[in-house]
């Protein structure tokens, strides 16, 4: 979970301090998932800003960054159809992206991330 709740116990009453604990076990089991779309010209290797959904600073390595969606801007006749992504967490809500299928060198794109975790 992005945010932690300050105060998780020590309550007057022990009722809530039991839906306090099972709240935040809730809210710490959800994943976070953010899209972050970008426009750029691709040449290999660029670094992409990765932050929580609401602009957090993320500071561990996501699950996963795949690439849902590439639009050829140069051309919009190629239709693209991006694959595989390599990428590395570099730190401080970045990861660098080495290779994604199906991109070609010096071709601008608007490209279509989705970070899990």
């Amino acid at each position: 979970m992005r945010r932690k709740i300050g105060k998780r116990s020590g309550f007057d009453d022990d009722h809530v301090n039991g839906l306090v604990k099972d709240l935040v076990s809730a809210l710490d089991s959800v994943v976070d998932s953010t899209i972050v779309k970008t426009t750029v010209v691709w040449a290999p290797p660029f670094t992409l800003l990765v932050n929580h959904f609401g602009g957090d600073t993320r500071l561990n390595s996501p699950d996963l960054v795949e690439c849902g969606r590439a639009v050829n801007l140069t051309d919009s006749t190629v239709l693209v159809a991006p694959g595989g992504c390599a990428w590395a967490w570099v730190g401080q809500g970045q990861v660098r992206i080495d290779a994604v299928s199906g991109l070609t060198g010096g071709v601008k794109y608007e490209l279509v991330f989705k970070v899990t975790g």
